[in-house]
């Protein structure tokens, strides 16, 4: 196996280089979560319309709606050829999904997290708690982030993950 494959199985998950959480986190949805999910669910079997509408704006630092206004238009642009079925499925993949919390004091490897300081999907406090588990975590955090660093700190956050890939691979 190449050292850069993803496998979704403790048993072999030494054969990555690296894993990088980006905007992410190894626990599963907890009871609030699930219910937002559910909600945003309802919401897009009345019409996808609406929530693409809102959805995207709250990625971003509440200050940043306004600031990147014209990738929110071309975010939203592309979303339209979503369809229900699939926003659906993939919202209720994210309910789903298993923890692999367990797994971050296991994991050997580096593991990077970036995270967005003004997150409204994530709280940074959840991230940071993951991050003391870890073997070899690295953090990036964006003090002016939102869910959306590579549009909000773009620079910043394209070196972090191209650092991270060299330490991964050399």
């Amino acid at each position: 196996m190449e050292k850069n494959t993803f496998i979704q199985d403790k048993k072999i998950h030494y054969t990555l280089a690296g894993i990088c959480l980006f905007h992410s986190h190894a626990a599963a949805d907890d009871e609030v979560g699930r219910k937002n999910r559910d909600r945003s669910i309802r919401i897009v079997e009345q019409g996808k319309k609406d929530f693409i509408h809102n959805f995207f704006p709250s990625l971003f630092a509440e200050e940043h709606a306004g600031k990147f206004e014209s990738e929110i238009a071309k975010i939203r642009e592309f979303a339209r050829g979503f369809t229900a079925d699939g926003i659906i499925a993939a919202l209720r993949g994210m309910r789903d999904r298993k923890s692999y919390y367990t797994l971050l004091p296991e994991f050997e490897k580096p593991l990077q997290f970036v995270i967005g300081k003004k997150d409204q999907k994530i709280p940074y406090d959840k991230i940071m708690a993951q991050s003391t588990h870890c073997r070899h975590s690295h953090i990036i955090f964006l003090r002016e982030t939102g869910h959306m660093g590579l549009i909000e700190e773009q620079e910043l956050t394209i070196h972090a993950l191209s650092s991270f890939a060299k330490k991964c691979f050399g």
